[in-house]
């Protein structure tokens, strides 16, 4: 899941289960498929599905940004790497060979590419955090906070709720769908990592993957991508749970009522709100 937030984004990821350990047939934890890539030193892809067409699209967004970066000698925009991934999701499809927009000479994929993709980062100040969802059927759009693979419906709602109670407790209103978001990434990475405990603990121990990319501090800096170790990741849970137990009661209750998915279906029936740029009050 990712969410973007005033100086920055946050990329969070279920690694795998490590139950059991190491078999004969890996080499272990450090060994296992990483969720998060670096496309460039401003954005970060977070994946779901399979491995290997994740790693075609996030070879393909890194294509796009150094692209972008020799001819024009500037950062990629983070719309422009959700185009590339797009376009990669597209092309496997079959869709463009259908509409003739590929070489007629072109072999034909053989399925659709099993994977989806969040891309998050901050290209510049007037661009701002951004975060794009792709699925696999090449739809790119913009969201302030979204999850794809398992469990994604839950992590949306939970992701919602959370940031909505955040206001409540920071006394914000909840922003339009022009409006940055009113919270810091701190608040952020610990709404992401709080809501993937929470939608996977039911799965057993798992092995967190979390990653930012907090935006530049000047006009003349630069955006910094960063990993964050699992003890970051503890303190970010902690941090949020802190905050539920501090929580005002009126607060305290909206959340409640959210995760029962009571306060926010006769929003979505009404327009797609979901956190989609778009879909604001």
């Amino acid at each position: 899941m990712a969410i973007e937030a005033a100086d920055g984004c946050v990329v969070c990821a279920a690694g795998g289960s490590v139950v059991g350990g190491a078999s004969w047939a890996c080499g272990g934890e450090e060994d296992a498929e990483l969720k998060i890539a670096e496309a460039a030193s401003h954005v970060m892809i977070g994946s779901a599905g399979l491995a290997g067409d994740a790693r075609r699209g996030v070879a393909a967004a890194r294509h796009y940004a150094a692209g972008h970066r020799l001819e024009y000698g500037d950062r990629a925009p983070v719309g422009g790497v959700g185009d590339a991934l797009a376009d990669f999701a597209a092309a496997s499809s079959g869709i463009d060979k259908l509409l003739g927009a590929r070489d007629p000479d072109a072999a034909v994929p053989a399925r659709p590419i099993g994977a989806a993709f969040l891309a998050a980062g901050c290209a510049s100040a007037r661009e701002g955090p951004a975060v794009f969802a792709v699925d696999a059927g090449g739809a790119p759009r913009r969201w302030r906070a979204a999850a794809c693979g398992a469990g994604a419906d839950a992590a949306h709602a939970r992701l919602e709720a959370e940031l909505r109670a955040l206001c409540a407790r920071r006394g914000h209103a909840w922003p339009r769908h022009d409006d940055r978001p009113p919270w810091g990434l701190d608040d952020a990475v610990a709404v992401a990592c709080g809501v993937l405990r929470d939608v996977r603990s039911a799965s057993g121990p798992l092995r967190p993957e979390l990653a930012v990319v907090r935006a530049a501090a000047g006009d003349g800096g630069d955006p910094a991508f960063a990993r964050l170790d699992a003890d970051a990741f503890a303190a970010a849970v902690a941090d949020l749970d802190g905050q539920r137990r501090d929580a005002p009661p009126a607060a305290a209750a909206d959340a409640a009522a959210a995760f029962a998915g009571g306060v926010f279906a006769a929003d979505r029936a009404e327009r797609p709100i979901y956190l989609a740029l778009g879909g604001g009050d």
